[in-house]
Formats: C-alpha cells, sequence, structure tokens
C-alpha cells in the first residue's frame, strides 16, 4: 500500500520463504534460496524505482510495480513468478491474472 517500504516488503517475502523451509545461504560457493530483489518499478526503463529489496523506497499511490520472488537451487531446479500490482491507497490491485495452483513432482 502507499507510503509502505520497498524493504519491508522484501523483508516480509524473505521471512516466508524462510518460516516455509526455504533457506536462503551459499552452498559449495554458490547461492541457494531467495537472493534477489522482490520486485521494482515498471515505467519507462526496465528494473526501475521503487525497488522492492534492500533500499527504502517509499511506495507512492498508483505506482506499478513488479512482484517477483524466486527460489534457485542447484541440481533441482527454479521457480520464480512474476506479478504486476498497482500501489493503492490502503491496498495493491493485481494487474496480472494467472493460476498459481501448481503441483510440484
Amino acid at each position: 500500500k502507499a507510503g509502505a517500504l520497498g524493504c519491508d516488503v522484501h523483508k516480509f517475502v524473505s521471512g516466508f520463504f524462510e518460516k516455509s523451509g526455504y533457506k536462503t545461504e551459499i552452498a559449495n560457493g554458490k547461492w541457494r534460496g531467495f537472493f534477489h530483489s522482490t520486485g521494482h518499478g515498471i515505467g519507462l526503463d526496465i528494473h526501475e524505482e521503487p525497488r522492492l529489496g534492500l533500499s527504502k523506497n517509499v511506495l507512492r499511490e498508483n505506482e506499478v510495480v513488479t512482484v517477483e520472488p524466486g527460489l534457485y537451487y542447484e541440481g533441482l531446479g527454479a521457480c520464480r513468478i512474476e506479478d504486476n500490482c498497482r500501489v493503492l491507497k490502503n491496498s495493491r490491485e493485481l494487474l496480472s491474472n494467472f493460476d498459481y495452483d501448481w503441483v510440484v513432482k
């Protein structure tokens, strides 16, 4: 929502993965887990402000951002989703429409 810090959104996503058992770490000299930012702004440039990562960008009403968490595990595979959201005064509007009822085998 408007006024939220991008770093707080990122911390929430990182915490969700950790609590769900998806640890982020360096194993055998390589990163594994969730080791990139959560998202970024969409506008005139690719990967523009506001960032949903370690920076303290303040989200403003009507900005459009990606929310694209992903998990990476060498030898197993990776999964990354990307949704687009518009920041509203007290919430967000999901602009993308995809069914995430996935099954991992």
